[in-house]
């Protein structure tokens, strides 16, 4: 875009149609010894040329102040798209820090976790154990209080005996039961926080979904500037030709068609900063794809 508007000031400043008005005074040597309708002719002559110099010099200063326009135009679609690439970069900073620390947080619970898990196992399995001695001392103990029917204090000692036990087993089942509900609890504080984290991923996906509306929006307002004034040019030049070109020298066409050469080249550099331009979108697909990825992650999870 800078080549262009470079090559637009440089064809203005070597414009090769700045005429200046023209004495009759300058071009004939013997003006009243003419006859009266050749000196009506080089009059209107004369007056044709000063006439096409005043159309020249309007043209130019219409050239400067569009291309004014133009570099005003240009410098806030640098601003504005610096913005946005600042904004999205910084979000994707921001994201990347949050992953790392829902990471370690998800690897510190996993492991509180496993290691929970692996004393309530150990618990069920003493539990059980317990059990199984309970039931074998049952055994032992009717076997016993058959053998010692009429002995009713050794009865009583035995039903003691039994009971503290189930006691204590009463009092475990209590406890695992306890942790099974704090264990419930923790993990309903994962669940929430992965849908904290779900939803913010979302508003991510969302804003660089307007970041890549607004770019595609600009890009096309850039592309129909440039392409109007392209015409514009084009048509100024044709015009130009068709009316000039019997009064225009070998070096004067010269000039008007390195002119054009640099019009073309600027238009390439347009083209060349389009496809920048698609690249960067194309970025921003890549990031939302991977954005959908880890929301798919979270989701399984």
């Amino acid at each position: 875009m800078k080549l262009l508007l470079l090559l637009i000031s440089l064809a203005i400043a070597e414009y090769p149609f700045r005429f200046k008005p023209i004495a009759p005074e300058e071009h004939l040597t013997d003006f009243k010894s003419q006859p009266l309708q050749l000196q009506d002719a080089i009059s209107q002559n004369i007056k044709e040329m000063n006439t096409a110099s005043e159309l020249a010099l309007k043209r130019e200063i219409i050239l400067k102040e569009r291309e004014e326009k133009l570099k005003s135009y240009e410098s806030e679609i640098k601003e504005e798209f610096e913005e946005a690439r600042l904004k999205l970069q910084k979000e994707n900073e921001e994201l990347f820090r949050e992953k790392i620390l829902f990471e370690n947080e998800q690897a510190k619970f996993q492991y509180e976790v496993q290691r929970e898990k692996a004393e309530l196992s150990a618990s069920k399995q003493s539990i059980q154990k317990e059990q199984e001695e309970i039931l074998q001392e049952k055994k032992e103990l009717q076997a016993k209080i058959s053998e010692i029917n009429n002995k009713e204090s050794a009865i009583a000692q035995i039903q003691m005996m039994i009971k503290e036990k189930e006691e204590a087993i009463s009092t475990k089942e209590n406890l695992l039961r306890d942790a099974e509900k704090s264990l419930a609890v923790e993990q309903g504080k994962v669940s929430q926080h992965q849908v904290f984290l779900k939803e913010k991923l979302e508003q991510i996906k969302k804003y660089e979904e307007e970041t890549k509306e607004l770019i595609v929006a600009k890009q096309l307002e850039l592309e129909n500037q440039s392409k109007s004034i392209k015409e514009q040019w084009e048509c100024m030049l044709d015009e130009i030709r068709k009316k000039h070109s019997f009064e225009l020298s070998q070096e004067q066409l010269k000039v008007l068609k390195e002119t054009e050469e640099k019009i073309k080249n600027g238009v390439e550099e347009l083209e060349k900063t389009k496809s920048e331009t698609t690249k960067f979108m194309q970025h921003i697909d890549d990031r939302k794809s991977e954005l959908d990825q880890m929301i798919l992650d979270f989701t399984i999870n």
